[in-house]
């Protein structure tokens, strides 16, 4: 993972972060954009940033895959880069503009480095309806270049454990060859090889993080001694669920729902599907959350997109 943060003044005893992001390095051509962010005063502002150089913020840094900068000078509004010849306004290092665009070019740099990015490198990123302003929008397609909109439709739905339980237990089949079995240390390797079927990237340390957050919950269906299918959890937010078919996905859910705390209500994120629940979770939930999904080449193809039912989205791709 790539991290990136930004002080807005090193001059001060104690300097603040003006601006941080992280991009999570799927494969060498494919990163996801965790998250941007600023302090709201620098929104509409345009900077020049410079290397924090001083021990005291930066001893500890690995800079293989973070970074570490300063706000150097500060301008009320934004260059205009427009009348300049075409080859400047494309390809000349712009020094002074937006500080979330500082910081996601380094983290680009990072996770991806900048050679051949528009012929086949690709970052994704996820933005809640809530925050899709049009100067936002400005920013991520003409600024950042996520051109690409996601044909897709991404929720973030809260919905109650017994309205969950209802919906997915009407969806479960019986098959007396399939067994599920709890993530433990001895099974997790079930996990790990149903994940290598469902994407072609190598996600081990990134499930191996995952399995092992404290309280964390996980359901894995073996069918003939296959896996085809998982759920993770944890403190009732199901982080990702995997299947072969959508009943056995529901049979996941409906399963790990009965470890869940009772009176809390349950979190995920989903991609809308005509052939799963989804319409009878929007329709049940308490809060529903639209996601706009963008790209900044293609759609993302190593991916069984079929077997994807609830994703970690913000953290990871999928």
């Amino acid at each position: 993972m790539a991290t990136v943060i930004v002080l807005d003044s090193i001059e001060k005893n104690l300097p603040a972060i003006a601006a941080l992001g992280a991009m999570h390095i799927c494969t060498n051509n494919q990163a996801y954009l965790m998250f941007c962010e600023c302090d709201l005063q620098y929104i509409t502002k345009s900077v020049t940033v410079e290397d924090c150089k001083l021990e005291t913020y930066c001893l500890k840094i690995d800079k293989s895959h973070q970074r570490c900068l300063k706000i150097s000078n500060i301008w009320d509004k934004d260059l205009d880069y427009s009348g300049l010849p075409i080859y400047f306004s494309a390809f000349e290092d712009r020094l002074q503009q937006h500080l979330l665009v500082h910081v996601y070019e380094q983290l680009v740099n990072i996770a991806l480095k900048t050679h051949n990015m528009d012929l086949c490198k690709n970052i994704t990123v996820d933005l809640y309806d809530t925050d899709f302003t049009e100067k936002r929008r400005q920013l991520y397609r003409d600024l950042m270049g996520f051109m690409v909109a996601d044909k897709g439709r991404y929720f973030q739905i809260t919905i109650g454990k017994l309205s969950l339980q209802a919906i997915t237990a009407n969806k479960r089949t019986i098959n007396p060859e399939m067994i599920y079995m709890e993530l433990n240390s001895e099974d997790e390797f079930y996990f790990f090889d149903y994940d290598s079927v469902v994407t072609f990237m190598n996600r081990r340390s990134y499930l191996e993080f995952l399995c092992h957050i404290k309280g964390i919950l996980g359901l894995v269906a073996i069918e003939k001694q296959q896996p085809v299918g998982y759920v993770l959890a944890v403190n009732n937010h199901i982080l990702q669920c995997y299947a072969n078919t959508p009943e056995i996905a529901c049979d996941l859910i409906r399963g790990l729902s009965d470890k869940m705390s009772e009176g809390i209500p349950v979190t995920m994120f989903m991609r809308e599907c005509n052939d799963w629940i989804c319409k009878e979770l929007l329709d049940k939930a308490r809060e529903i959350q639209r996601i706009h999904r963008f790209h900044s080449r293609v759609f993302p193809i190593h991916v069984k997109w079929e077997n994807v039912f609830l994703m970690n989205i913000g953290t990871h791709l999928l």
